[in-house]
């Protein structure tokens, strides 16, 4: 059993707690500390109902997909329920049309005149989170192409695996989809090929144009590498946060993670975590696309995802 409650204890500890701790010790709180641990339900709360709402947009799309799907292969189905969910749709679909082998598919990542083309990496999401088609066929037709929202892409590592130095740069913006919201536990995924003289360069997570809720600057120098994180609504930069940046070669891939906690990200260089985090400062629910600058003398961002 941890330490009991006490008016001494963090919101940490307070949401940490087993049951029986907090029936225990909820009377040795201060109410500022009780005031917060509401607030951090609400918010948890809050979070809880858009991502219901996400899941029930997402739900309706794949049955729409599926309905298409049924039309264009001809099967005598009943309509499907709405409370059904897509995913064993998909398999009593697939088990009935045995004469019909799956089609031949690209990533978009590797589709001409996608949107997502120069993207780099995999924007890989399964049926159980967004179910959003991330497949095309090679050859379509109407029925290939629903059918291909159903099969899963390749997976991320396995494109990762394939940048290298000769990799095209991304678009300068990511928009994040329709049904995609961060929230604590979401990942940002990226990686730039690093050249040796760029002065500087840089990653954003904006809610519109001009609105950082979160940017990095990277700032390799002779005199030490370092990073700049920091916020701004539109008009001015705010107080910034800055650490060290990892030792980077010339000529080298370089790996960045950005992990939504419940309060703060925390961004992992190379897969070494940075010393200092930086705290929230506007929703995170609000970021709707990516953004990033390239940097001088050939260094270039060629991947990025978020999962």
């Amino acid at each position: 059993m941890s330490q009991p409650l006490s008016p001494c204890s963090t919101l940490e500890q307070l949401i940490s707690a087993t049951d029986e701790e907090l029936e225990a010790g909820a009377w040795n709180l201060p109410p500022r500390t009780v005031l917060d641990y509401v607030m951090f339900l609400r918010q948890e709360l809050t979070m809880a109902r858009t991502e219901v709402a996400r899941l029930n947009g997402v739900v309706a799309v794949q049955q729409q997909n599926l309905s298409g799907l049924m039309n264009a292969l001809g099967a005598n189905h009943e309509p499907l329920p709405a409370e059904a969910p897509p995913r064993y749709a998909y398999a009593s679909l697939l088990e009935t049309t045995p004469s019909s082998a799956p089609p031949e598919y690209t990533t978009l990542s590797e589709t001409p005149g996608s949107d997502l083309a120069n993207l780099g990496g995999s924007q890989e999401q399964d049926i159980e989170s967004d179910n959003v088609p991330t497949c095309v066929p090679s050859a379509p037709s109407e029925a290939e192409a629903l059918y291909a929202s159903c099969v899963p892409s390749a997976s991320a590592s396995s494109e990762a695996a394939s940048l290298s130095a000769s990799s095209p740069p991304i678009n300068s913006v990511l928009k994040l989809d329709d049904y995609t919201i961060l929230r604590p536990g979401s990942n940002i995924q990226a990686t730039f090929y690093f050249k040796k003289g760029t002065k500087i360069f840089s990653l954003g997570l904006l809610k519109e144009p001009g609105f950082y809720i979160f940017h990095m600057d990277f700032r390799p120098s002779p005199h030490g590498n370092m990073i700049v994180m920091d916020s701004n609504s539109g008009s001015n930069w705010e107080e910034d946060v800055r650490t060290k940046l990892p030792q980077l070669s010339d000529g080298s891939l370089v790996s960045v993670h950005i992990e939504c906690r419940h309060t703060m990200f925390k961004v992992k260089v190379n897969g070494e975590e940075l010393k200092r985090v930086f705290n929230y400062r506007y929703p995170i629910e609000d970021v709707r696309e990516l953004g990033v600058t390239h940097g001088t003398n050939g260094n270039k961002w060629i991947a990025l995802n978020y999962l």
